[in-house]
């Protein structure tokens, strides 16, 4: 399997971007990241470079959201616009480069997203903040597991160690 854009783009001489049934657009050559960079669905200003990453194909529910509403506003004392929620059912193009160059994030908490961690080559340590020349990463379980876990504690820990509060 060819992971480097580049090896792909050699391949072919036209790609089609399809946003939906009606929006077929052919791309040329190394166009293709200047559209995909341009069409991320996300919430949220990066007022802080922290980007939020989860895969939710349902949505996100109302106890799963004001979980984090209240762990991004009464935790770390910012405003759900201070960062950026990442649905990668939403961004299926999405790439940890891509991503990278997009939002320039300083902290990146990964949500769950077990194959798009695998297969961006990012280890899954949960509860663990690796440490980057750029970027500092942090990869817990999905929202919903800490609903009924009791690792909540364990989450809010790593994310201050992440923020550093």
């Amino acid at each position: 399997m060819l992971n480097e854009e580049k090896e792909i783009l050699d391949l072919f001489d036209e790609f089609y971007l399809i946003m939906d049934e009606e929006k077929i657009q052919p791309v040329k050559g190394k166009e293709i990241s200047k559209i995909t960079k341009s069409e991320f669905n996300f919430n949220g200003t990066n007022k802080h470079k922290t980007v939020f990453v989860y895969n939710d194909k349902n949505q996100l529910s109302e106890n799963d959201h004001l979980m984090l509403e209240n762990l991004v506003t009464k935790g770390i004392g910012w405003d759900m616009n201070d960062l950026v929620l990442l649905d990668l059912n939403k961004n299926k193009f999405a790439t940890l480069p891509l991503i990278k160059e997009f939002f320039h994030p300083k902290q990146l908490v990964f949500w769950g997203c077990e194959e798009f961690l695998s297969v961006n080559k990012i280890p899954q340590k949960l509860h663990e903040v690796l440490k980057g020349k750029e970027i500092n990463v942090l990869t817990v379980q999905d929202i919903s597991y800490y609903q009924t876990s009791d690792q909540k504690k364990l989450l809010w820990k790593s994310i201050q160690q992440l923020l550093g509060l």
